[in-house]
């Protein structure tokens, strides 16, 4: 099935010929093929492209490609919590090192050298 404009995508960003494509434009494909196949008044018939066989292997890679596009979103929603976490634990460890070297600062005042 040749790509209509509805269906064509933008490159994105310097990835070569990788072509970007969203869940939405995927899910609006699999809508074009329903669409299309339910359209075809010869389907499943000699002359069509559109047998129940290429329908399904059509389908099956576009629920593939969903699957794909689920996966990268929920990988990058749990890095973007630990990142959150990680900042959180900088923060504290900072704030440890301040007491740290105040305690010092009593206990040695004016003192420079590097007690590790």
């Amino acid at each position: 099935m040749p790509l209509t404009e509805n269906m064509q995508h933008e490159p994105c960003g310097n990835f070569g010929n990788y072509v970007s494509r969203s869940y939405c434009s995927v899910l609006h494909n699999m809508r074009e093929i329903i669409k299309t196949v339910c359209a075809d008044e010869n389907i499943g018939g000699d002359a069509s492209m559109w047998t129940p066989i290429n329908v399904f292997i059509i389908l099956m890679s576009l629920i593939e490609e969903l699957q794909v596009y689920g996966s990268r979103m929920e990988a990058h929603l749990q890095d973007k919590k630990a990142f959150e976490a990680m900042k959180i634990e900088a923060n504290k460890l900072k704030e440890e090192i301040r007491k740290l070297k105040a305690e010092k600062e009593v206990l040695a005042p004016g003192s420079t050298e590097c007690l590790y």
